[in-house]
């Protein structure tokens, strides 16, 4: 996408954090507010989607996400 935007890609670097702890990835990853919102958008029934989320914190847990650093120049 940088380069179809004209861009000249230095690097690109993938990182993936991996979180053992559901309070901390909820803050950093908005597992609670993307609940609420495919609850509100007709995607997952309200009592299963906070069962759900209730569930991450009785453990065991684990979540991660990929996230791409791209190194462009004009």
């Amino acid at each position: 996408l940088a380069e179809a935007a004209g861009f000249t890609v230095d690097a690109v670097t993938a990182t993936t954090p991996v979180f053992r702890d559901a309070g901390l990835a909820d803050k950093i990853l908005g597992l609670g507010r993307n609940t609420r919102r495919a609850i509100d958008a007709g995607y997952m029934d309200e009592s299963r989607g906070r069962a759900w989320f209730a569930s991450l914190s009785e453990g065991p847990f684990v979540a991660s996400s990929t996230l791409f650093t791209v190194v462009a120049r004009a």
